[in-house]
């Protein structure tokens, strides 16, 4: 009777011990507090966190940087986006925007093309990328990549400030 009963026990518990493991393994974004975009998202792979969280939980922690003025820091969470997901249009066009913020506009070029690869119905982001690769010096380049746009986009209206900028920058 006293070896059926510990049978019974250790049958029992091992039924209990998983999902007690359970609830000690799951991910909670402020584990990530204090970490680099790349750790965190190691450590959401850790928990086999899907990847759409990963993604939501690096945006909010890059919306966070952002309202903290930390520009860089944001950049790079969305830039581990990219790695989670490497035809994220949001990571992608966004990188491009917050680059051109910081007028870092060989960078914001480089990823505006990304995005512009990814979707290219995109007005908004192709017009950017005119933008910024304007700004960035390569006027002949961002000749060239207008002369495209007005070909590609389906509001050529979305390409004035594109257009009045390499009329600006590249005279």
């Amino acid at each position: 009777m006293r070896i059926f009963g510990l049978s019974l026990l250790i049958m029992l518990s091992a039924g209990l011990v998983p999902g007690a493991l359970a609830q000690q393994v799951q991910f909670d974004p402020k584990q990530c507090d204090g970490r680099t975009a790349q750790d965190c998202n190691d450590l959401m792979g850790s928990f086999d966190l899907p990847p759409d969280k990963r993604q939501q939980t690096l945006m909010v922690r890059a919306t966070a940087l952002l309202q903290q003025h930390d520009l860089n820091g944001a950049i790079a969470e969305y830039r581990e986006m990219t790695v989670i997901d490497p035809h994220s249009l949001i990571a992608y066009s966004t990188l491009g925007f917050l680059e051109s913020l910081g007028e870092n506009w060989k960078d914001a070029a480089t990823d505006l093309k990304r995005a512009v690869d990814i979707a290219p119905d995109q007005d908004v982001v192709r017009a950017m990328l005119v933008m910024a690769i304007a700004k960035g010096g390569d006027c002949t380049g961002a000749k060239a990549a207008l002369v495209d746009a007005r070909t590609k986009v389906k509001d050529p209206a979305s390409l004035k400030t594109a257009e009045q900028t390499v009329g600006e920058a590249c005279p």
